[in-house]
């Protein structure tokens, strides 16, 4: 996958506009406060330790910063329906929005996208502008 993302965005990587990196959300390779936004897309229910890798994600955000995930809602509730869940951890969105609440995230919403066919939520949390809160919850 890093390889795949490296060749097709190279010019972007070349203008210093993006950086692609190989590691774990749980013990992301980057500083603290060193991201003013942040995007991922169908992965939060394959995450081991979810409080960690809040917590991750809330300790490089920048403050004022913003965290994405997008996700399709009904496609979840199918594989749940059909038992994929055995290779997932909280599929519920739900379940996740709290767990941000919990590592310091604020103003946690989940929004509804697209027409007929083409729909999917979108998961939106902030970090205030005014400081960290970050905490891992055991």
């Amino acid at each position: 996958m890093v390889g795949i993302a490296t060749k097709r965005f190279q010019s972007h990587i070349a203008a210093g506009k993006l950086q692609v990196t190989l590691g774990s959300v749980t013990d992301l390779p980057y500083a603290d406060r060193s991201m003013d936004g942040i995007f991922h897309v169908n992965c939060y229910y394959f995450w081991d330790d979810m409080n960690q890798a809040c917590a991750e994600l809330h300790r490089v955000l920048s403050p004022g910063g913003v965290m994405v995930s997008t996700l399709k809602k009904k496609r979840l509730e199918l594989l749940i329906d059909r038992g994929y869940n055995r290779y997932a951890h909280k599929l519920n969105p739900d379940e996740y929005m709290a767990v941000l609440e919990q590592t310091g995230f604020t103003g946690v919403t989940l929004e509804h996208f697209g027409k007929g066919q083409t729909t999917f939520e979108a998961i939106f949390a902030y970090k205030e502008a005014g400081g960290s809160r970050s905490a891992v919850i055991k």
